[in-house]
């Protein structure tokens, strides 16, 4: 970070993180001294508990770390996304997750839901994992409300246009990868 801070000053960043290490204040405060000005850091939740994130995550305690980092990054005002990654192992809580961030992190930069894309993991486990894009959406559908009711920006990624509603087409990002 402190090399793209002094060699790319202007340059943006969107770092992908779990953020679980920066819910640890010591390590918060090293990333704070040396994160570039034009950075946003992306963080997802997997569920609105910890049981449902921590089983998804396989990480025991990282629900409670995720949230301790979007505390920390929203206390020092770094631009922030939380990123929904819409599963079959999450497509029942994505309302109770929008519902958490309401109430939570209200001055959230954004919140981006995911389509999942068949590579890496997802692959491996498909079957348990993957559903189609219009069910996620449809899945979706009231946390977006929610979420947009409430002030927050939202966003869909991953999604093919034609696999959600019209309406929503505004939202929607091209980022399908080829």
């Amino acid at each position: 970070l402190n090399a793209v801070k002094n060699e790319l000053p202007d340059t943006k960043i969107l770092l992908l993180t779990n953020g679980r290490t920066l819910g640890d204040r010591g390590f918060f405060e090293k990333f704070m001294s040396s994160k570039p000005d034009n950075i946003r850091v992306a963080i997802p939740i997997h569920g609105s508990t910890p049981e449902k994130h921590d089983y998804i995550t396989q990480s025991e305690g990282g629900f409670k770390q995720t949230l301790r980092a979007i505390v920390n990054l929203l206390r020092e005002k770094v631009e922030l996304e939380i990123r929904i990654v819409v599963s079959k192992l999450n497509c029942e809580d994505v309302f109770q997750i929008a519902k958490l961030i309401v109430s939570m992190f209200p001055t959230v930069s954004v919140v981006n839901f995911v389509g999942l894309e068949m590579r890496g993991n997802c692959v491996v486990n498909a079957d348990k994992v993957l559903i189609s894009y219009q069910e996620a959406f449809e899945k979706s559908k009231d946390a977006i409300r929610l979420l947009i009711h409430h002030g927050i920006d939202v966003g869909l990624y991953n999604f093919p246009y034609c696999m959600i509603d019209r309406k929503y087409w505004p939202i929607a990002q091209k980022s399908i990868s080829a």
